[in-house]
């Protein structure tokens, strides 16, 4: 019907305008930069490429298979601790997301949707954002990256460069 087709181009308006306010490339070379996290509900763990802002760093053993059924090494786990940016590049608050793995080789960064939602933290969202809320604390990846066969959801980190936990952190 008529009314469902105005319907349906609506909410793609308001797809696109969410989309285009972000302040942040539309870009899969975005998701090299260090601070910033894929929401990745296929992955059991939390990764880091980069041993800036992980606190507690302690040698580890073991790798994590990816989708190519490669083994990546992990050779330490630590706490990242950081502050979260919305899409807009806004500081929204502090965090503190422990149990992450180390791995150098990792392309990418990750936090671990299944890891959280085992972890007692409850899934919502839409088109624009993935978020997970616990306890009054929010995670939101809401940060699009599109791709030829979908969007990817993220978050930016902002990594403390001083390895200490601030008081104010949001555990996860």
């Amino acid at each position: 019907s008529r009314s469902s087709r105005y319907e349906i181009v609506l909410c793609a308006v308001d797809y696109v305008k969410a989309w285009k306010a972000q302040q942040f490339p539309d870009s899969l070379d975005m998701l090299k930069d260090h601070n910033i996290f894929i929401c990745d509900s296929g992955s059991s763990v939390h990764v880091s490429n980069s041993p800036v802002g992980l606190v507690g760093l302690q040698p580890a053993q073991g790798g994590t298979t990816g989708i190519t059924g490669n083994v990546a090494r992990i050779t330490h786990e630590a706490t990242l601790t950081g502050e979260i940016h919305n899409n807009q590049g806004e500081s929204i608050g502090r965090v503190s997301v422990g149990e992450v793995c180390y791995i150098p080789t990792s392309p990418y960064n990750l936090i671990s949707g299944s890891y959280l939602l085992k972890h007692g933290w409850i899934l919502s969202g839409n088109e624009n954002y993935i978020e997970y809320t616990k306890d009054g604390h929010v995670l939101r990846f809401d940060i699009l990256v599109h791709t030829d066969q979908g969007v990817l959801y993220a978050m930016m980190i902002k990594r403390d460069t001083v390895n200490e936990v601030p008081a104010a952190a949001n555990p996860i």
